[in-house]
């Protein structure tokens, strides 16, 4: 049997100098296994199938209502294996970047706690399905607010993942440890 090492690939996620955050929202599966990593943090939800996370070394099974977070230049991907009966996949990934959420800390202080929560992300982070839970529902007609309402939004969602007790680092090394 032979050995084969798969490089990730960098995704671009935006071309703006002064990116904070995106969000997409998909239905349905990729076939394909996209090994890839950037350079923004991203926050992964997955709903309604089963399959493999992988993250740097870290390779699990994830279920209905996993959620994770990816820190800059760690490479990850997932791939779905089933779908809950009469169910549509839905997978939600929201992107944001290092200066935005800096910025944010810095402008409110008392965002500070997050601090943490971004640095173990360089290991990836796997949360509660309750946090998943309760994530999914803040997000519920979330394209129909206005851009102050998401912004409010994507901030409440970083206080969850930050003030979460129950997170679980997905590697024994971060990100830029396993590329060197």
């Amino acid at each position: 049997m032979r050995w084969i090492e798969l490089k990730p690939f960098i995704e671009q996620v935006s071309r703006e100098q002064d990116f904070s955050w995106r969000i997409n929202f998909y239905q349905g599966h990729c076939e394909s296994f996209d090994w890839h990593y950037h350079l923004e943090y991203e926050l992964v939800l997955l709903r309604n199938a089963q399959g493999q996370m992988f993250a740097g070394s870290y390779s699990e099974a994830y279920q209905h209502n996993s959620l994770a977070l990816f820190g800059p230049y760690l490479p990850h991907t997932t791939y779905v294996e089933s779908l809950d009966e009469g169910q549509q996949p839905e997978s939600l990934v929201l992107w944001f970047s290092h200066q935005w959420v800096s910025q944010l800390i810095t402008v409110l202080p008392q965002l500070q706690p997050l601090k943490q929560c971004l640095s173990d992300s360089r290991f990836g982070l796997m949360f509660s399905n309750e946090l998943a839970e309760t994530v999914c529902s803040r997000l519920e007609g979330f394209e129909q607010l206005s851009d102050m309402r998401q912004n409010l939004v994507i901030i409440e969602i970083l206080v969850l993942l930050a003030e979460a007790t129950q997170r679980t680092k997905l590697n024994s090394l971060p990100a830029r440890a396993m590329a060197d």
